[in-house]
């Protein structure tokens, strides 16, 4: 077994939710509502599973399909499918490098391993979550196989999900389903309302001009390339901290494109 095994497994299930929703919001919920919780059953601080599983959601901007390079792709002018080939090996060396840092800061904190290694116990998890595992599988084959739009696929992994739930796990029951809707429309809720202000902000700072003064500046003070990325990337991680990925990349990438 791995030191920091759990917040592993979150930064593996990071790099699977991004597959199916494409968006760091969307990962960022659902993994937070199963694992945040069990992250503090293990020991790990409320501080350090939060982080975890917010950097675990940063993949889904990442991998395939997200819709971030859609945005990107339609704004520049570019092949959505390159973009969607481009972002895979970096969306698993991301998911790789915040599962070396779990493993550091485990080991730095003193959480010691559980259990052993057992290819049996592999099999056997595998086995018994196959039906749970195809899901990524039907909404990224069924997008890439051009059965259905990303949005489509929204609704087949719902009903999917409800099918496996009843029929082969049986793990719920009618009576749930009031208690899952309400659960699914307040986190929804709560998600969009943050997306709903970051918009409106991104909306004001636009009219006011401040990411466009900001590139300009930055174009200007160096002709360098390398210098250039450098304080391209600082300016992203400014604007990222005022602005929605999307947002931000249909405000700068004219702007820097060129």
């Amino acid at each position: 077994s791995f030191r920091g095994g759990l917040a592993q497994t979150v930064s593996v299930s990071g790099c699977f939710f991004a597959a199916i929703s494409g968006s760091s919001a969307a990962t960022t919920a659902a993994l937070g509502s199963t694992m945040i919780g069990e992250l503090e059953k293990k020991n790990y601080s409320r501080e350090w599973a939060t982080g975890i599983v917010a950097s675990s959601g940063v993949v889904g901007i990442v991998i395939p399909p997200s819709i971030t390079l859609v945005v990107y792709g339609v704004i520049a002018d570019t092949s959505i499918g390159d973009l969607f080939v481009g972002g895979l090996i970096p969306g698993i060396m991301m998911g790789l490098a915040m599962m070396m840092v779990s493993w550091y800061l485990a080991k730095k904190n003193g959480i010691e391993a559980e259990g052993s290694f057992s290819v049996k116990a592999v099999l056997i998890s595998f086995k018994d979550s196959f039906f749970a595992l195809m899901t990524p599988v039907i909404i990224i084959g069924g997008i890439y196989g051009g059965i259905f739009t990303p949005t489509e696929a929204a609704a087949v992994a719902a009903v999917y999900g409800v099918f496996v739930g009843f029929f082969i796990y049986k793990e719920l029951k009618f009576k749930d389903f009031p208690k899952i809707i309400f659960q699914a429309v307040t986190g929804t809720t709560l998600i969009m309302f943050l997306v709903g202000a970051a918009n409106v902000f991104g909306w004001v700072i636009t009219n006011l001009q401040i990411p466009q003064q900001v590139a300009s500046f930055v174009v200007s003070i160096t002709s360098s390339p390398i210098v250039f990325l450098l304080a391209m990337n600082v300016l992203l991680l400014f604007i990222g901290t005022l602005v929605n990925a999307s947002a931000a990349v249909v405000i700068l990438t004219p702007i820097f494109l060129p």
